[in-house]
């Protein structure tokens, strides 16, 4: 990554953020100066008191630092086309690390040590785990996404779950599968953030995302698109021909068409045509393949209406 790939608003942001940070740790070790018992200003509070405000003041620096941090650095968008994107994952590591700082720092302001935390709070983990139990899944199953990284910010991904389940369109078609389209824009301790095609932010626990199956379209090695489409047609349109001209014409669309008559009614048949073609989307392609099969059918109709 080289300096002219950084926008000037990054550099910004990044030195907005450091000098933020340098001055919130500066303050707090100030006011850690005036609770110190032998000479801070405060050294005449209760014995009792001084501990506890210690660790309030390193949680009110702590979380200060931490919202800087995210508020600058962290919560800035990264599409496919960002160098930062291949460190993006990092973001939840991060912030695990920080938060995890901020409570080994007030444990030690609170005079305990660390061996003792472990010890004397096994059974209220206990207790904690199995109340949290959703929450510490997600949060576990975040840090595997990044470990195992089934795919990255700016990734165009589909997430197939039975968690989530839509409503079945009344138009005939073959059955699809229940998937949620988008592209990631963050991944954070608990929720994968989504901006789905149809352009609806949608959030989804890291718990749900690690149990589904996941498609990535946009780390297919070529630009093609595979659509099969089915339709119903009247029985008195020819069959024969009607496949034979579909596959006629659709071989300009794709390198790999396969027209062939699925079902068949008391007054209609099922037609499933699948073709496979350099395309954008798969929703162009789908849209490309109803156009050029409309005039066969219908010149088809009129061609039998005027015979009969």
């Amino acid at each position: 990554m080289t300096a002219e790939q950084l926008s000037r608003p990054q550099v910004s942001r990044g030195r907005t953020a450091i000098r933020s940070v340098l001055a919130l740790i500066l303050a707090g070790i100030l006011a850690g100066v005036s609770v110190e018992e032998r000479w801070g200003p405060l050294r005449d509070l209760p014995h009792g008191l001084i501990d506890p405000i210690k660790a309030l003041l390193v949680l009110l620096v702590g979380s200060l630092v931490v919202w800087v941090i995210e508020r600058q650095v962290l919560r800035q968008s990264i599409d496919a086309a960002s160098p930062f994107r291949r460190l993006a994952a990092l973001r939840l590591l991060v912030r695990l690390g920080l938060y995890l700082a901020i409570l080994l720092a007030v444990v030690a302001a609170l005079g305990q040590s660390l061996s003792s935390l472990l010890v004397g709070g096994a059974f209220v983990t206990v207790i904690v785990g199995m109340a949290g139990q959703t929450f510490l899944g997600n949060l576990i199953a975040g840090i595997g996404l990044v470990i195992f990284r089934p795919f990255q910010m700016g990734d165009h991904i589909v997430l197939i779950t039975d968690a989530y389940p839509v409503i079945a369109s009344t138009f005939p078609h073959e059955a699809e599968r229940a998937g949620y389209r988008g592209t990631v824009h963050d991944i954070n301790l608990l929720y994968t953030h989504m901006l789905t095609d149809d352009g609806v932010p949608l959030v989804v626990p890291n718990g749900m995302v690690l149990q589904s199956a996941i498609e990535t379209p946009s780390r297919q090695p070529d630009s093609t698109k595979r659509v099969r489409m089915r339709f119903d047609v009247d029985m008195a349109v020819p069959a024969d021909i009607l496949t034979q001209r579909a596959q006629d014409v659709l071989q300009e669309l794709g390198s790999e068409v396969q027209v062939e008559v699925v079902d068949i009614g008391i007054d209609s048949y099922g037609v499933a045509v699948e073709v496979r073609g350099a395309s954008s989307s798969a929703s162009s392609l789908r849209h490309r393949m109803a156009l050029a099969l409309l005039p066969i059918i219908a010149a088809l109709k009129a061609s039998n209406a005027q015979s009969s």
